[in-house]
């Protein structure tokens, strides 16, 4: 048993975080943790139903209070204390739920779902794959029973322009290289980063190329929470976007999510991203519930 910081401050676990999740907005908060899970994952008796992440002020997500009810604590100070310790220099955050917003949010951060039984197939513009026969689900993270293991496996040219897509399980240089430059500009960086692309039960990456440059990648998580797979880190580069690079990676990933056992797929878009928002709805992503980013210290004391 884990033993409270001088503060009482405990470590916690993404299950007993499940166990005590109390709608469905909670447990999908969950398994976007279980995505892109932090070093540190703490809970304190005087805030219950909340988090602290910790992952050396890489990332919103993975460096604020989680709140996964619908009402905050009264005071923040025993969270906004400890992150004021470990990094004097970055305001304190808490990520709280907030209503869906009519349209451009700058603050809003848009959860969107699906059903990936209905997702359009790899490499079609529309339609649903056509189901096959009933297998028993695999431990998440892991191939059916009979299936070819996942390497690096080229998955052949998408629409017109887009360059040739592989699947694997190694980490692109330039996901890494693009996270680790969200740090604090360390030497660890790229260590802290790799933990995190990498933290799920397995994850799966999308590699673009086009004429020995990458153009896309993208990550899919398993994350073992409610056949819940989770898509992340899509980046096409700007002269290579608007040709259907983005929806080509997700359609395949959306597919070894399938592949691998997962029933829903989720993800993070910024809402008045309205780029990325348009080709998650075009490939069947609804809206679940939005989340915003707000300073502890506005809360008070």
């Amino acid at each position: 048993m884990s033993t409270p910081t001088p503060d009482g401050w405990l470590p916690t676990t993404v299950q007993t975080l499940l166990d005590r999740a109390g709608d469905d907005v909670a447990r999908l908060e969950v398994a976007l943790l279980a995505a892109w899970r932090p070093t540190t994952l703490l809970a304190h008796a005087d805030l219950p139903g909340c988090v602290l992440r910790w992952h050396h002020q890489m990332t919103k997500r993975a460096n604020s209070l989680l709140v996964l009810g619908p009402t905050r604590p009264r005071s923040t100070t025993l969270a906004a204390s400890w992150y004021v310790r470990r990094a004097p220099a970055q305001a304190p955050l808490a990520m709280t739920r907030c209503p869906l917003p009519q349209g451009p949010d700058r603050g809003a951060v848009l959860i969107m779902t699906c059903d990936l039984a209905q997702f359009p197939a790899a490499g079609k513009a529309t339609g649903a794959p056509r189901p096959g026969p009933p297998q028993e689900t695999p431990p998440p993270g892991f191939p059916r029973p009979g299936s070819r293991p996942l390497g690096s496996e080229p998955q052949g040219s998408g629409p017109a322009g887009t360059g040739v897509l592989h699947l694997g399980s190694r980490l692109p240089r330039v996901l890494l290289e693009r996270t680790a430059a969200r740090g604090t500009g360390g030497p660890e960086d790229v260590a802290r980063a790799r933990a995190l692309l990498l933290c799920a039960l397995g994850q799966v990456f999308a590699t673009v190329s086009q004429g020995g440059e990458v153009v896309g990648v993208a990550r899919l998580a398993m994350t073992g929470v409610n056949d819940v797979a989770v898509l992340d880190g899509v980046w096409v580069a700007p002269h290579s976007r608007r040709r259907g690079t983005a929806s080509h990676m997700i359609r395949h990933l959306a597919h070894q999510a399938r592949r691998l056992g997962a029933r829903h797929l989720a993800l993070e878009v910024e809402a008045d991203n309205l780029g990325a928002v348009a080709c998650y709805e075009r490939l069947g992503m609804g809206l679940h519930h939005a989340h915003r980013y707000t300073p502890l210290a506005s809360w008070g004391t």
